[in-house]
């Protein structure tokens, strides 16, 4: 499996570096890129396209929810946001964060946050490779995206399918 690509964003230097070491004990996440603020994050997320960022919410100048204000929705990352606040989890998962760690960060609620992320990666490449199967059928038999969504739901259930499928080389 690939590992998760990540971006540590803290204004705290001690907090991205314990953040950091804990991270390189995880195989499935491989730290691209560390931002002391929300300006370094923005380059550095259309620099690297990561796949996941620990966001720190309280930071001068451009903050976390800030951050996510501005970046475009097909660049978007996951966001797990690490911060000594627990009065802004709320607004964190409006944002669709993926998780909230309080710091001190526990090892174990760390592995929870990234076994987090790799479950909704998986999900985002299954649904990817459902859409692209569909699409080729529908080349390959000329159907509807909703006669093919029935073949493949019906797939389990005994279904017929042609013995040949014709194909224009």
């Amino acid at each position: 499996m690939t590992p998760l690509s990540a971006i540590i964003v803290d204004d705290e230097s001690l907090a991205r570096r314990g953040l950091s070491l804990r991270l390189e004990h995880i195989p499935t996440v491989d730290v691209v890129a560390e931002c002391a603020n929300g300006e370094e994050a923005l380059l550095a997320i259309t620099r690297f396209s990561p796949d996941l960022v620990f966001l720190d919410i309280q930071m001068p100048g451009l903050g976390g929810f800030d951050l996510i204000r501005r970046l475009q929705s097909d660049i978007m990352p996951m966001i797990i946001f690490v911060t000594a606040f627990d009065k802004y989890a709320v607004d964190a998962f409006r944002v669709h964060a993926i998780d909230y760690l309080l710091k001190p960060v526990d090892d174990a609620r760390l592995n929870e946050a990234v076994e987090r992320a790799l479950t909704l990666r998986r999900r985002q490449e299954t649904a990817q490779n459902k859409e692209k199967l569909v699409k080729l059928l529908m080349e390959l038999t000329g159907t509807s995206a909703s006669s093919v969504e029935k073949m493949i739901g019906s797939a389990g259930r005994q279904a017929t399918w042609p013995e040949k499928i014709t194909v224009n080389s």
